[in-house]
Order: structure tokens, then sequence, then C-alpha cells
């Protein structure tokens, strides 16, 4: 039997594909170990703490955490800037930052010293409307080892007698607190710590049933056995979860089978 690659979703009678690694807030599944990041990260955020830190392994749905947190507070409230991947440091960092606050330098050879001067006054000018100045970095281990250490130490220093001007939440992979907890300046810094958890075969099972269910799948598409085939060769890291998934209902739809079984698991490679 042949199916069109495109087709498998009439084929299981979906209204889309349930399974796509895009970090789409509306399908967040809220395992126990997501929602104590959020709850963590959001109490971060709303009490104005200086620094916060989110790690997990690759494709366990760290950046996905950072747009429900997003979603979830009032971001009329704050003068947010988001850098995925920051590869600069020093002076491109600091004109980054500004520019996505709207503030452009004065002149295109400011030095690191006056554009630090210059998100200082920016910094306050956003509090005195109101605003809290939140800076997200997204896959921070990014971030060269010099710049992770002297520039974020430099935007930590703005504070205001009672309140900090800006929050820093560092989002990466594993190796990034280990990065960080060699800096006892920065590293104290920080208010909040958490890690994103693998799944167990509980929660994989119980993730993999809220994307089908939120793209019309009101049956079963995949056997016991092979929800615990699934797991087993995911090692319950979402973004692998996904992969699986969605090829095993490729293949299973090309194979004009009812149930996808934990054969056709096995034999994908992800």
């Amino acid at each position: 039997m042949s199916i069109d690659p495109g087709d498998y979703v009439s084929y299981w009678h979906l209204e889309a594909k349930p399974f796509e690694n895009v970090p789409n807030p509306e399908s967040f599944y809220l395992s126990e170990s997501h929602a104590w990041a959020l709850n963590l990260l959001t109490y971060a955020v709303q009490e104005h703490k200086a620094a916060a830190l989110l790690t997990g392994e690759y494709g366990s749905g760290k950046t996905t955490v950072i747009r429900v947190l997003l979603n979830k507070i009032d971001l009329e409230r704050y003068a947010t800037v988001l850098i995925n991947y920051p590869l600069m440091e020093g002076e491109a960092l600091f004109r980054h930052i500004l520019e996505q606050l709207d503030h452009q330098p004065p002149h295109a050879g400011a030095d690191k010293s006056e554009l630090y001067g210059m998100l200082g006054n920016c910094f306050i000018e956003n509090a005195r409307k109101g605003l809290h100045n939140l800076v997200v970095f997204d896959e921070a281990q990014s971030l060269p080892l010099d710049s992770l250490y002297e520039e974020l130490r430099l935007l930590l220093n703005y504070q205001l007698n009672d309140r900090n001007l800006v929050t820093l939440l560092l989002v990466g992979q594993d190796d990034l607190w280990s990065r960080v907890s060699k800096m006892p300046q920065l590293a104290q810094r920080f208010a909040v710590k958490c890690r994103l958890q693998e799944f167990d075969l509980e929660q994989t099972t119980t993730y993999i049933t809220h994307r089908l269910e939120l793209y019309g799948g009101n049956r079963q598409m995949f056997s016991d056995p092979t929800l615990e085939a699934i797991h087993r060769n995911s090692a319950g890291i979402p973004r692998r979860i996904n992969n699986l998934c969605d090829l095993a209902l490729l293949m299973g739809s090309q194979q004009g089978v009812e149930v996808v079984g934990p054969e056709l698991i096995e034999s994908i490679w992800v």
C-alpha cells in the first residue's frame, strides 16, 4: 500500500500531525517536572529575582517551557529581551540587548563601557515606566566562557536599593550549571535553579495520548508494547518521542496497519 508521505493525517483520521517538534504552547504537556519548573521560573520573574536557570537534556522541552512562561506572565509589565543561541559577547551582546529594547547606540563605534552605561539608563527608564526588565538567554550554553562571567555579572549589578532592575533567565543544556557554579560570584545570584526530568513510562504514555487527543486522535494507535518500545528508545525525551511517533504513524500508514506494533518502533533510528 502506498501513501503520500504528507497524507498519513487522513489515514489515521487526525486533524493535523500531532508530533511536530515546534515549541507550541498550545500543545504543551504539563508533566510534574515541567509544572515544577514553570512555577519556579514564574516566581523568579514575578518577584523580580536577579537570576534563574533552567537546564535539561537536548529536546526535553526547555524552549516550550519558556514560551509558556512568556504567555503566562503579563508581558505589558515587562521589557523583555529574548536571545536565542547567544554566541556574541562584549559590545555585540550589549548592543543586541539595546536593540531589542528599542534603544539605538549613539554611534556605531560605541565601546563596551558606553554601551553598558546606556543599558543602565535604559533599565532605569523602563523601571520608571513601571516595567521590569527581563532578559532571556535560550541555549545559554553557547555563551562564551568570558561572556558568561563578565557580561552577565555586569548586568546583574543593576539594582536599586529595594529591588533588582533586571532578571536574567538562562536556559540551556545540562552542563550550563556546572559552568556557572565554577564562578561563585555569579552562581550565588541565582535564586532559582531547576532541571527538566525525562519522562517515565507512565508520563510517556500520557504525553502521547495528550498529543493525539489534541489533534483528533480518538482511538488506540499504539499498542501497550509499542508504548514501552517508544519509551525505551526515546529515553523519555519529548523531542525523541515526537520523532519516533511521527515516523511510526507515517510507516504504519504506508503498511496499512490498524495499530502500530513495537517491531516498527525498533526499526526506526532517531
